[in-house]
């Protein structure tokens, strides 16, 4: 994880985005470019040009010092490099633009809270910015304390074609010598259980086979609803983080999956990474 992409709006949340950034590049060597959204004043109804100028210099100079103290107050007399930047663009559109062309491995955004289902963060720009972005992106919940995470639960859908996602959440767990747990949850029907056992030995086979020896471990569990048990499984499987794979959906697919992946943004209190199936290998240590 060596370039870290940390968008900020100043708020609480974001804050603790900024300091799970600070913990993971602090652990791995890696760099934090801290990163701000700016819509400049153009409106021809207000003001004169000269005054929204002014207006613009003086807007984009509070900013400046407001990441200043930011970086002061998370990472102050810290080795790790820190660099910032503000953006005249749309905020989506320009963090993933910026993502894409400055090689960036991980974008960590703060989660507002919510409670159930219905309450989708399907209007938030760190939802918004996870489901479209070709770079795996970390979300930290309003409430959340970063922590050492020892145990990452990957929820996965027994899938080869996320070897590459699979490759990535082991790098990951790499900085922290952490376990990583792969989980497959399925519905409980009479008719497809042995199916689904024998897809998940095969899966299982595959990625022991892919990558060997490492602290990665699996689960199987039947449950009468999938999406129900994923919310809670933190009380069955306790776990410090978890990570799952957005993929490229079938039309039946987009409308579940694409919800189930918000959801868990909207009601986990632990880090929840996202990592696109479309993700490309990179060199270890990269």
């Amino acid at each position: 994880m060596k370039n870290i992409l940390v968008p900020t709006d100043f708020s609480a949340a974001a804050e603790r985005a900024f300091r799970a950034a600070f913990e993971i590049a602090s652990q791995s060597g890696g760099n934090i470019t801290l990163y701000h959204s700016l819509i400049p004043l153009e409106s021809v109804f207000i003001e004169t040009d000269e005054k929204r100028r002014q207006y613009n210099r003086q807007t984009k100079a509070n900013v400046r010092k407001r990441m200043r103290r930011l970086i002061n107050k998370v990472a102050g007399g810290s080795e790790v490099e820190i660099s910032t930047v503000i953006s005249h663009l749309p905020v989506i559109s320009s963090v993933l633009e910026y993502g894409q062309d400055n090689d960036i491995d991980l974008i960590i955004m703060g989660t507002q809270g919510a409670s159930g289902l219905k309450k989708v963060v399907l209007g938030s720009i760190a939802a918004a910015v996870a489901g479209k972005s070709n770079i795996p992106v970390l979300l930290v919940p309003e409430n959340a304390v970063w922590q050492k995470p020892g145990h990452i639960v990957f929820a996965t859908g027994c899938r080869e074609a996320d070897e590459n996602a699979t490759a990535y959440i082991l790098q990951f767990a790499k900085i922290y010598r952490a376990t990583v747990e792969a989980v497959h949850l399925y519905k409980d029907d009479p008719d497809n259980t042995e199916k689904e056992k024998k897809d998940f030995t095969l899966y299982k086979s595959y990625l022991q086979k892919t990558f060997g020896k490492t602290n990665l471990k699996f689960r199987l569990i039947k449950t009468a609803s999938v999406k129900s048990s994923i919310e809670m499984l933190d009380t069955s499987v306790p776990y410090d983080m978890m990570a799952m794979v957005r993929r490229r959906k079938t039309l039946l697919e987009r409308f579940f999956l694409t919800n189930l992946t918000r959801n868990m943004a909207c009601v986990t209190s632990k880090p929840l990474l996202i990592v696109p199936e479309t993700i490309k290998s990179k060199k270890a240590g990269a």
